[in-house]
């Protein structure tokens, strides 16, 4: 099954665990952890699960970070940019939008 994405797709959704870091800065989680939200929200709206690749630096869980990860189509192995953005976050929760350049 081939994994149909318009130009830009853009999904939100809201996660609230993982979650770590100290006092002295903001939260973070690890880039797998995005990834994971993201692949789970693409494969709710696409019906097949694809493969993000979000890198090896911890992300900070503010407003407005971007995480660039490599989308991986598991029918075609065609690689797409995409953008996960965190777009809320009330404590422990926090939102992202996801965005696949086609």
């Amino acid at each position: 099954m081939t994994i149909r994405l318009v130009p830009i797709l853009a999904l939100t959704i809201v996660m609230g665990s993982l979650l770590s870091g100290c006092a002295s800065g903001p939260l973070t989680v690890t880039p797998s952890a995005i990834a994971t939200l993201a692949e789970d929200a693409l494969e709710k709206a696409v019906g097949t699960r694809p493969k993000l690749d979000c890198g090896t630096a911890n992300v900070p869980v503010v407003v407005g970070t971007v995480v660039n990860c490599v989308l991986t189509d598991p029918a075609t192995s065609k690689t797409m940019n995409t953008a996960v953005t965190i777009t809320k976050v009330d404590g422990s929760n926090y939102s992202v939008d996801v965005k696949v350049a086609g």
